[in-house]
């Protein structure tokens, strides 16, 4: 379960700093 927040975790920050990109 950790290791899944981890990724998610991650993969909110990917999404936000591509938002922030366009």
């Amino acid at each position: 379960m950790v290791r899944t927040s981890l990724c998610s975790s991650r993969e909110n920050s990917s999404r936000k700093l591509i938002q922030e990109g366009l």
